[in-house]
C-alpha cells in the first residue's frame, strides 16, 4: 500500500512536471534600521577681491587729494587777519590685506601732508581790518622746497553675509597719525589736527560700504546649492542624490587680496535608481564649522529588477548534477523580507521543473569586493515540501553551488564612482571652480536591508573639496 502511494505521488509530480511550494510569510515584526548619521560637507571658499580691493584703494586716493585748502599750494586760506593757513594732502601707497579676526579687511599704508601757516599778532580795523605788526610764519613739509610729512594710515571693516547673501561691512578709520609731526601751533590752533579732521571727514566709509555690499556670494551658494540637490549619474543606472539640508557660512577670513569662509551643510544622500531631482531652494543660513572635508553616510536604494539582472548573469543556465539527477537554473527572482533576509526564488528545470524559495542574508565581502548572498538555506515551507521523492533537492551541493555563483561584483564599479565624483568635483562653472577628491569610498558591511522593493546599502565616502571664485 505505501509504494502504491509513493508511487502515484511520483505519478502526480511527473505528471503535473512541477515543484510549487507556497510563497514564504514575512516576519510579523520587520527590522527597523536606524537611520544614518548625518552626512556633514564643509565646503571652503575662496573669492578674488583684487577687483574689489582696487576700487577702494582708487576710492580712497581720490578722496584723499581731495583734502586741501583752497589754492593749495601756492596760497593760504584766510580764517581771519590773525591767522592764514594751507595745508594738503597726497596719497601715498596703500596696501589691501584680509586676515582672520572681527575686522577681516585691512587697509594701510602711507599718506603725505603739507602745512603752513601764518599769523599776525596785532590786527585793528583802520578802513579795513588789517595786520599791524610783523607776521610770524612758518610751514612744514611744503612742496617743491620740502619734503611732505609722513602719516601712517590705515581702514579697517568687519564683514559678514546678509540674509540675501550680499557682503556687510561697517568700514571705520583704524589708523591716522603723523610720523613726522607737522608742529605748527598759534593761539592752540593745530594744524596737525585740522589736516587728521579733513582727512576723516573725507574719507568715503559709506561709499565703500555700499562697494562692498554690491558684492553678492548667492551665485556661488546658489551653484554650489544647484549641484547639491543634482543627482549625479554614477552608472548602471543609478545615481547618487547628496540631499543637504541644514545650510551654515562660517566667519569670514582670507589672506591677500583672497576672502575666505566656508559653506556648510549637513545632508541625507543616498544612491538610487531614481534620476528625479530633489527640489530644493537656496535656504537661509545658519552657521558651518571650519574645515575642508567631507563625511558622508549614503543609503544605496538598489530596486529588485537590477539584482535580478545581475543574478541571472551568474545563475541562469548553470547545471547543477545531484545524485544522477540534473538541476537546471531557469530563472531567479529576489524579493525583501522587511529585514536583513531576502527571499529568493529559484526556477529550475531538469530532471524536475518547478520553483524553490531561499532565505539569505546579503553581505559585503570586503576582500573581493563583492556583494554576496550568504546564509542560503531553504524557506520553511519549501523544506517541508522536500522529503521522499523530492530529498535530493534538499541536498547542500545545490545551495553551495547557488551561493558560490551569486555575487555582484562592484569594485570596479566603487573605483568607477569614485572616478566619476571626482571629475565632478573639480570642474569650473562660469567663475567658480571646484577642486575635491573623494578619499576613501567603502561600503559598510552588516548594514543592508531588504525592504519590499528596494535593498538598501548603506556606504561612506569620506574627501575634501574646495571652491575658488574670481569677482567680476
Amino acid at each position: 500500500m505505501n509504494r502504491l502511494i509513493l508511487f502515484c505521488a511520483l505519478l502526480v509530480f511527473t505528471a503535473c512536471g512541477s515543484v510549487r511550494p507556497e510563497f514564504p510569510k514575512p516576519p510579523v515584526s520587520p527590522v527597523v534600521f536606524a537611520d544614518p548619521p548625518l552626512s556633514e560637507v564643509t565646503i571652503p571658499v575662496s573669492v578674488d577681491f583684487a577687483g574689489a580691493s582696487a576700487d577702494i584703494k582708487s576710492q580712497i586716493a581720490s578722496a584723499v587729494n581731495a583734502v586741501h585748502t583752497p589754492g593749495w599750494p601756492n596760497h593760504e586760506f584766510e580764517q581771519s587777519c590773525n591767522l592764514r593757513y594751507r595745508y594738503g594732502v597726497s596719497y601715498g601707497e596703500l596696501n589691501f590685506g584680509i586676515v582672520s579676526g572681527a575686522r577681516p579687511i585691512q587697509i594701510s599704508g602711507q599718506i603725505a601732508a603739507g602745512a603752513g601757516a601764518t599769523f599776525c599778532a596785532v590786527c585793528v580795523n583802520l578802513f579795513g581790518v588789517r595786520c599791524v605788526v610783523p607776521k610770524v610764519g612758518a610751514s612744514c613739509g611744503i612742496p617743491p622746497g620740502e619734503n611732505m610729512r609722513r602719516i601712517n594710515f590705515g581702514v579697517n571693516t568687519s564683514l559678514a553675509v546678509n540674509p540675501d547673501y550680499s557682503l556687510k561691512s561697517d568700514v571705520a578709520i583704524s589708523d591716522l597719525h603723523f610720523v613726522d609731526p607737522c608742529r605748527i601751533t598759534f593761539l592752540n590752533i593745530d594744524i596737525s589736527g585740522l589736516i587728521r579732521d579733513a582727512v576723516i571727514a573725507r574719507v568715503p566709509t559709506a561709499t565703500i560700504n555700499d562697494r562692498i555690499k554690491a558684492i553678492s556670494v548667492r551665485p556661488q551658494a546658489e551653484n554650489i546649492w544647484n549641484q547639491a540637490i543634482a543627482p549625479i549619474a554614477i552608472g548602471d543606472g543609478l545615481y547618487f542624490k547628496l540631499k543637504p539640508e541644514s545650510w551654515g557660512l562660517s566667519e569670514i577670513g582670507g589672506q591677500g587680496e583672497t576672502v575666505k569662509f566656508n559653506f556648510g551643510f549637513t545632508a541625507k544622500p543616498e544612491i538610487t535608481t531614481d534620476p528625479t531631482p530633489v527640489p530644493a531652494d537656496l535656504p537661509s543660513f545658519g552657521n558651518a564649522a571650519s574645515g575642508n572635508g567631507f563625511n558622508i553616510f549614503a543609503d544605496v536604494k538598489v530596486d529588485y529588477p537590477f539584482i535580478n539582472k545581475k543574478l541571472a548573469e551568474q545563475l541562469v543556465g548553470m547545471k547543477i548534477p545531484v545524485e544522477g539527477n540534473e538541476f537546471i537554473i531557469k530563472g531567479v527572482e529576489v524579493f525583501g523580507l522587511k529585514n536583513r533576509e531576502m527571499i529568493v526564488r529559484i526556477d529550475f528545470k531538469g530532471t524536475l521543473k518547478g520553483c524553490l524559495f531561499l532565505l539569505a542574508k546579503p553581505t559585503y565581502d570586503a576582500a573581493t569586493r563583492e556583494v554576496k548572498f550568504s546564509e542560503l538555506k531553504y524557506d520553511l515551507y519549501t523544506t517541508n515540501l522536500l522529503v521522499n521523492a523530492l530529498a535530493w533537492l534538499a541536498k547542500p551541493i545545490i545551495l553551495q553551488s547557488i551561493g558560490d555563483k551569486a555575487r555582484i561584483p562592484i569594485g570596479n564599479r566603487l573605483d568607477d564612482v569614485q572616478g566619476k565624483v571626482n571629475g565632478y568635483l573639480n570642474k569650473t562653472y562660469g567663475n567658480i571652480t571646484l577642486t575635491g577628491e573623494v578619499t576613501d569610498l567603502s561600503i559598510l558591511d552588516d548594514n543592508f536591508q531588504a525592504l519590499p522593493k528596494v535593498l538598501f546599502i548603506r556606504t561612506h565616502a569620506a574627501g575634501k573639496l574646495g571652491v575658488d571664485v574670481v569677482l567680476p
